[in-house]
C-alpha cells in the first residue's frame, strides 16, 4: 500500500503558487500528518501547522512523527508536546 493511499494530500499555496504539500490521515479524534514538504521564503513548519490546524478544527489533536531535532524544537514552540517520537498538539479544549 502506498503512503498516498492511506491519507489525503493537500497543497500549500501562496500567491497562486504551490510552495508545499502535506498528507493527512484522520484517526478517531486526531489528524495525523503522514508527510509534509515544501520550499519557500517563509517558515514552512508554521505555515503547514496553521493550514492543518484550520482543517482539523473538528478534531481534538494534530500529531506527527519525527526524529529531526530542529523540527522537534520548532513544533514545541508551536504547542506540540513530545510523546516518544510522536508530537501532539491539542487544538480543542
Amino acid at each position: 500500500m502506498s503512503l498516498a493511499s492511506r491519507g489525503q494530500c493537500f497543497r500549500l499555496m501562496i500567491a497562486g503558487q504551490t510552495v508545499g504539500a502535506y498528507l493527512l490521515q484522520a484517526m478517531d479524534d486526531e489528524v495525523f500528518i503522514l508527510a509534509a514538504a515544501g520550499r519557500a521564503d517563509i517558515d514552512m513548519t508554521a505555515a503547514i501547522d496553521k493550514a492543518v490546524c484550520q482543517q482539523a478544527q473538528n478534531f481534538e489533536t494534530v500529531a506527527f512523527r519525527t526524529v529531526r531535532p530542529g523540527l522537534m524544537r520548532k513544533t514545541a514552540a508551536l504547542g506540540y508536546k513530545r510523546e516518544g517520537n510522536i508530537f501532539r498538539k491539542r487544538i480543542r479544549p
